[in-house]
C-alpha cells in the first residue's frame, strides 16, 4: 500500500522514503533492487545464483543432471533391449505351442474318424453276430 505524504510525493512501502510517483509503490532505489532481483535466477539443484538466461541448474549441477538424464537413457536403452529379446523369445514359443496344438487338432480328427470306423465296424460285425445266432437258433 502507497502512503501518499503530500500531492506531489509518496512513501516507499519497502524502505520508507518519499519519491515522486514515476513508478507505482516503490522509489527508484527499491525498484532498481526489485528488478534486479527479479532478474537472478536459482538453481533448483543446489539453490546457487545462477545467470538470467540459465534454465533452471548451475553449470556444475546441469553437468550432475545431465550424467544423470544420460545414465537413464542408457538404462532405458538396454531395458529395452532386453524386453525385446524377452519378447521375440516368447513370440518363439507361442508359435511353436500353436504348431503343437495345430498337430493335436489334426490327430484327434484322425482318431475320431478311427472311432466312427470302428464303430460301424463293431454296428457291422454285431449285425453279422446276430444273424448267426438267429441261423443256429433256426438249426
Amino acid at each position: 500500500m502507497v502512503l501518499k505524504v503530500d500531492s506531489e510525493k509518496l512513501v516507499c512501502q519497502k524502505c520508507g522514503r518519499q519519491f515522486i510517483p514515476e513508478l507505482p509503490k516503490y522509489c527508484s532505489q527499491c525498484y532498481s533492487e526489485k528488478q534486479g532481483s527479479l532478474q537472478q535466477r536459482i538453481c533448483t539443484q543446489c539453490g546457487s545464483i545462477i545467470d538470467k538466461d540459465a534454465l533452471a541448474y548451475c553449470t556444475t549441477c546441469f553437468g550432475s543432471a545431465t550424467s544423470k538424464y544420460q545414465q537413464n537413457v542408457k538404462e532405458y536403452h538396454e531395458r529395452t533391449d532386453e524386453l525385446q529379446s524377452k519378447l521375440l523369445i516368447v513370440e518363439a514359443q507361442k508359435e511353436y505351442v500353436v504348431e503343437l496344438l495345430r498337430q493335436r487338432e489334426l490327430q484327434i480328427k484322425e482318431l475320431e474318424g478311427t472311432i466312427g470306423n470302428l464303430n460301424k465296424e463293431i454296428e457291422r460285425l454285431s449285425t453279422h453276430l446276430g444273424i448267426l445266432r438267429r441261423d443256429r437258433l433256426q438249426e
